[in-house]
């Protein structure tokens, strides 16, 4: 059975997902698998969405790396998730999220057309993309949709932790694949 360190969940804000990635990094670890929460305008709370890219506004990634827009998922990875998740009969969709650097934080400065394009917000995935490629480890991230125009963040923690418990089965009865 793979260990189950290649998969993190519970990780708030990006800071802690950097020391993270170090952490794990330096214990040997290639790959990471995240799974977090995020907010959207377009999807129902309960819904997956597999990060194709992140728009780096989490304030740091964009710091360490100024001209830095954009963070991806290794692509390998990314395909074999999208396999197990296909397998194993989970909806998902697939799209663009943004990283921000609190919960409150309002997405400016992004030209309109972009986003028309963003699915989802939250607050880890640009450091944890950004920090693993720079460690020469490979990272997906799976978001759980936790709230939207019509729910609060307070509303629906039951459904968030069903979710959260439903992928988390799937992903590591399927780690040997990764």
């Amino acid at each position: 059975i793979p260990s189950i360190k290649e998969v993190i969940f519970h990780v708030y804000g990006a800071p802690l997902a950097i020391d993270l990635i170090h952490a794990l990094h330096d214990g040997g670890c290639k790959r990471v698998v995240f799974i977090g929460y995020a907010y959207s305008s377009y999807l129902t709370v309960g819904s997956y969405l597999l990060s194709t890219k992140v728009y780096c506004l989490d304030g740091l990634t964009n710091l360490l790396n100024k001209r830095l827009k954009f963070s991806y998922p290794d692509i390998q990875l990314r395909d074999k998730i999208k396999t197990i998740l296909d397998r194993e009969g989970v909806a998902y969709k697939h799209g663009i999220s943004v990283s921000i650097t609190s919960i409150f934080h309002r997405v400016k400065n992004i030209r309109k057309k972009t986003i028309k394009k963003i699915k989802a917000l939250e607050m880890e995935l640009s450091s944890i993309y950004y920090f693993s490629k720079k460690l020469g480890m490979k990272s997906v991230g799976i978001l759980i949709i936790s709230d939207n125009k019509n729910n609060e963040l307070y509303n629906g923690k039951k459904i968030r932790s069903e979710c959260m418990l439903f992928i988390l089965e799937k992903v590591i009865k399927n780690m040997g694949e990764l």
